[in-house]
């Protein structure tokens, strides 16, 4: 396992990951390139998602719904993921 910090509305956020390949850790635990652009994105629009609630399906290191759980006003956020590490580490960056 590895952490990788992000800037997200002026914090850092640290986003645990997971350098194994193989099994499920190969898809769930580590940061696909799209992601930092994605988060991005997000909290450049994070005013047009006030008040909505915030489903991710397939979050693997969740940066995606930490970013709008930290710079979005909005009502609900859920991360979900078929791998239980995956979980596991979003849970551990959740904290952070």
């Amino acid at each position: 396992p590895s952490i990788r910090t992000f800037e997200v509305n002026g914090a850092a956020l640290e986003l645990h990951t997971s350098d194994e390949i193989g099994g499920e850790a190969e898809t769930s635990g580590c940061l696909w390139p799209a992601c930092p652009a994605l988060a991005a994105w997000l909290q450049a629009h994070a005013s047009e998602l006030t008040g909505a609630t915030v489903l991710e399906l397939g979050s693997g290191t969740g940066l995606a719904s930490l970013t709008v759980a930290c710079c979005a006003d909005v009502k609900t956020v859920v991360a979900t993921d078929n791998s239980l590490s995956a979980l596991s580490r979003l849970r551990e960056s959740a904290k952070a």
